[in-house]
């Protein structure tokens, strides 16, 4: 009896070991280098949350924002080597690894973070994402910020001729550059760390970024002008390393899936909406200007000659421009 009575204890044991691997929690970290409040942390957050809830516990994801691992380079080098399971990383930050997303930032090629959007669902833009393949990460989904706009430390720009030979912080990849190069500005790369302290010190004249981030680093407080130009895109891209996707199994890649897609449906009709509360708010304190797509016209003919030799950049601009034709 008592020999009976270990056996069943003993497998008792077991079987709750069993179930408690089998239910066991996979963990996993995301990245990203927004700060806390922009559209991409919102988006990690509801996907954390969303991955919880569908995989009934299973799975879940810490999230560390505003570049607590490392920064973009880092952050994909960490998830080619497994070290790290997701990020969200600026598509421009993954032009180094595929110089088709270079597309994206076709200057006025987007009204509006809708039409940013929309274009996501190409074929081109997926395909862009496969290819990621190649660098051992998975793509899962695009995630959008605002439009690109000009914010001025202290210049009031009427015209583009103001904007001639002063420093613009820019994100440092290729087309960014050569549009900026075309302005006649003078394009200076910076982490975005370094922006309020850069703005306020006078080391920078002005920089190209969206409203969300200008708000969540507080920048209009060593600014004084905002210059609506809507003049780019600025997508980021949910990744996941090949490693972390191929640990899962084909029912949690499909949670994993499904889960993306959900969260940047969030994140877009968030985003829609915080395009105008950014400006609202950010009106109450900058003086806002304007300036039109013609102004740019030789920096919007600098990009062109620069990239119109790749063929998958060449097909994401006419399929975006085909679906919003057929859209309008």
């Amino acid at each position: 009896m008592k020999r009976l009575l270990r056996t069943l204890i003993a497998a008792g044991v077991f079987a709750g070991s069993l179930a408690s691997a089998s239910a066991a929690e996979i963990n996993m970290r995301l990245a990203t280098i927004a700060p806390p409040g922009h559209n991409w942390v919102k988006v990690s957050e509801k996907l954390s949350k969303l991955l919880e809830q569908h995989s009934g516990g299973e799975i879940s994801l810490d999230i560390f924002p505003a570049a607590q691992l490392g920064d973009e380079e880092g952050t994909l080098q960490q998830m080619q080597s497994g070290l790290l399971d997701m990020a969200v990383v600026t598509v421009a930050g993954l032009t180094t690894r595929e110089q088709a997303f270079n597309g994206w930032f076709t200057p006025y090629l987007f009204s509006d973070v809708a039409d940013a959007a929309a274009g996501s669902h190409t074929a081109a833009a997926q395909e862009m994402l496969k290819r990621l393949e190649h660098y051992d990460l998975v793509g899962l989904g695009y995630v959008q910020a605002g439009m690109r706009n000009i914010l001025t430390r202290d210049i009031a720009v009427d015209k583009i001729a103001d904007l001639k030979n002063k420093k613009v912080r820019i994100t440092p990849f290729s087309a960014m550059k050569v549009w900026w190069d075309g302005v006649g500005a003078v394009p200076t790369p910076m982490p975005i760390s370094n922006v309020y302290q850069g703005l306020q010190s006078g080391v920078i004249d002005a920089i190209d970024m969206d409203m969300d981030a200008i708000t969540s680093l507080n920048l209009q407080a060593v600014s004084k002008y905002l210059i609506l130009t809507k003049h780019m895109a600025f997508p980021g891209a949910i990744l996941i390393s090949k490693s972390s996707w191929n640990r899962l199994s084909e029912r949690q890649r499909e949670i994993v899936t499904d889960s993306v897609v959900e969260a940047v449906d969030y994140g877009v009709k968030d985003q829609i909406v915080a395009e105008q509360r950014n400006l609202d708010n950010l009106s109450k304190t900058l003086t806002v200007e304007r300036i039109t797509e013609e102004a740019f016209a030789e920096a919007n003919k600098e990009f062109h000659k620069s990239f119109s030799g790749n063929p998958l950049i060449t097909s994401f601009q006419k399929q975006v421009q085909k679906q919003e034709a057929t859209t309008n």
